[in-house]
């Protein structure tokens, strides 16, 4: 919320008003093409329990790798490549 208000006060007027009107612009633009119906079977898909399950195991899965995969870079970076 901080970061916000501070850039919301560190910008001229100018800006202010440009952004205000781009959102403005973009709430109409939204409900134009937002979905009018609800779409049941990707609403099933993404919330049904064996998804949930199978995106969390896959999560864990790839967590470890590539943490490590950035570690390794960084140390090899730093020492040099060797």
């Amino acid at each position: 919320m901080a970061i916000c208000l501070y850039l919301m006060y560190s910008t001229g007027l100018f800006d202010k008003i440009a952004g205000t009107l781009v959102i403005l612009a973009g709430i109409p633009i939204y409900i134009y093409f937002s979905p009018k119906a609800d779409i049941a079977h990707l609403k099933e898909l993404f919330l049904s329990e064996e998804a949930v399950f199978l995106r969390g195991m896959e999560l864990k899965e790839r967590f470890w790798p590539t943490s490590w995969d950035w570690f390794h870079r960084l140390v090899k970076g730093v020492s040099g490549g060797t």
